[in-house]
């Protein structure tokens, strides 16, 4: 017999039980859930976590909280509780990316698009040698600078980081390709007056309405085609 069974009946270590509630309360935020209950649910694990010194459940907990909060429309919980996570050494651009972006989302839309950038400057830094797996991830975190940039009016460095990421030579084809056409529909709209062409590089939004350009999750060519109108 295990001591917790001796103590508690229950044949499981309490941060194995810690570790099952955590994983209900982050399927919960997956599936959609982003109420009260489900973050209350999460900072009750949070705070066990932190109790037991369990650091690896204390950080996916408020990862959790962090991404919740943001799609519930609370920015700040949001950049707090993930700008911890983004501290803590078992967090990192390669393995949590979304983290990095959902980060610099909440900061842009708290008019902080100045911390956003260093966010995602330091996980570019942070990302090392170029690897096909890593060149997606680099992809991902350069979009969201030159949105972040674009917010800034530094339309030429956002510019230039893109046109940098997509001519890295090793680059996965789908990858290359998407990056080039998201950077001709911007080429194309500071040589034009209309909205950029793509809200996804595969597909011309010819015939349907207009987004706005301001919009920050319109194709990255978007963002940049703004900047000569």
């Amino acid at each position: 017999m295990t001591p917790e069974y001796l103590e508690t009946g229950v044949d499981i270590a309490p941060v194995e039980v810690l570790e099952l509630r955590l994983s209900d309360a982050e399927l919960r935020v997956r599936l959609g859930d982003h109420s009260a209950d489900a973050r209350h649910a999460l900072q009750a694990v949070l705070k066990e976590a932190r109790r037991a010194g369990e650091s690896e459940i204390a950080v996916r907990a408020q990862i959790g909280l962090g991404l919740s909060s943001l799609a519930a429309g609370n920015q700040r919980e949001a950049a707090r509780y993930l700008a911890t996570a983004v501290a803590s050494p078992l967090t990192s651009p390669r393995t949590h990316a979304n983290v990095y972006i959902s980060l610099s989302k909440a900061l842009r839309f708290m008019s902080r698009a100045g911390e956003a950038v260093s966010v995602l400057d330091e996980a570019l830094d942070a990302l090392g040698p170029q690897t096909l797996e890593a060149d997606g991830t680099r992809l991902r975190l350069a979009t969201y600078l030159s949105y972040a940039l674009t917010d800034l009016g530094q339309f030429e460095r956002a510019r230039v980081v893109l046109e940098d990421i997509d001519a890295g030579a090793a680059l996965d084809p789908h990858t290359q390709v998407i990056g080039s056409a998201c950077l001709h529909g911007g080429r194309a709209a500071r040589r034009s007056s209309r909205d950029p062409p793509c809200d996804h590089p595969a597909r011309s939004h010819r015939g349907q309405p207009r987004a706005r350009p301001s919009s920050p999750f319109r194709c990255r060519g978007a963002a940049l085609g703004r900047q000569r109108r």
